[in-house]
């Protein structure tokens, strides 16, 4: 959480004050737009105060509003996309150039992002009513569709498969968009792994538990690994050739 909330302030103040460098700290892809780092910066301040049991009625208020404010946006940002009228959402504290490279209209969040937005912010959002069975379900599968959806297109930067992370030449999202979700997304399904639904599985001490925690962050590594010598290789090659 504190990872990603660090990370938002940093691109935002990377628009405010017009630093090219801090828009997008990972160098990859397209710079990820201002309110999406305000996104992040209230999803993640609210997760953070969540895990403080001891929260006052402004906390709790506080806790509640942010991500209320996030899925409203997203909604407003998806009824962009279908009706084609442009609420200027995203230029409200930053114009956006016209000329935003791979971007269908300027401050607009891109589609993947705003899906990812609006599931993650609705499972920020229901950890405010508790975590008995059927809303710790409800935000287990909506932090599991935000993280699914972020990690295949990661995916498409990772393996440099454009078709995964584009739609008519227009980015799905940004690579540093994806890459925070999956984190917020991964923290949400922890912040309370043993109480019901299938994380309960993933936080028991069985072998199905055990196996699980042990092999999933070797899945991924093996992947990326892959990738990265596969990525070695032809470049030697290429090296070779000339």
């Amino acid at each position: 959480g504190f990872f990603v909330l660090i990370i938002g302030i940093t691109i935002f103040s990377g628009w405010i004050f017009d630093i090219s460098f801090l828009k997008n700290p990972s160098m990859v892809g397209k710079a990820m737009k201002i309110n999406a780092s305000i996104c992040f910066i209230f999803l993640s301040l609210s997760f953070i105060l969540l895990q403080n049991k001891n929260q006052n009625v402004f906390v709790r208020s506080v806790c509640a509003i942010l991500p209320a404010i996030v899925i409203i946006l997203m909604v407003l940002s998806f009824v962009e996309f279908i009706s084609g009228i442009d609420f200027h959402i995203g230029e409200i504290l930053i114009r956006d150039s016209s000329d935003s490279i791979l971007t269908s209209t300027p401050g607009k969040l891109a589609l993947g992002a705003t899906i990812e937005f609006f599931f993650i912010g609705s499972a920020i959002f229901l950890q405010n009513f508790g975590f008995f069975k059927i809303n710790f379900i409800a935000i287990q599968i909506a932090s599991v569709i935000s993280g699914i959806f972020a990690f295949f297109v990661l995916l498409g930067y990772i393996f440099e498969a454009a078709p995964i992370y584009t739609v008519n030449s227009y980015v799905l999202m940004p690579f540093l968009v994806g890459l925070l979700t999956i984190l917020l997304s991964v923290a949400v399904l922890l912040s309370n792994p043993g109480a019901k639904g299938f994380m309960r599985l993933f936080a028991s001490d069985t072998s199905g538990g055990t196996l699980l925690r042990t092999f999933f962050p070797i899945a991924v590594i093996l992947i990326i690994s892959v990738r990265l010598i596969i990525f070695k290789f032809y470049e030697d090659a290429d090296i070779g050739d000339g």
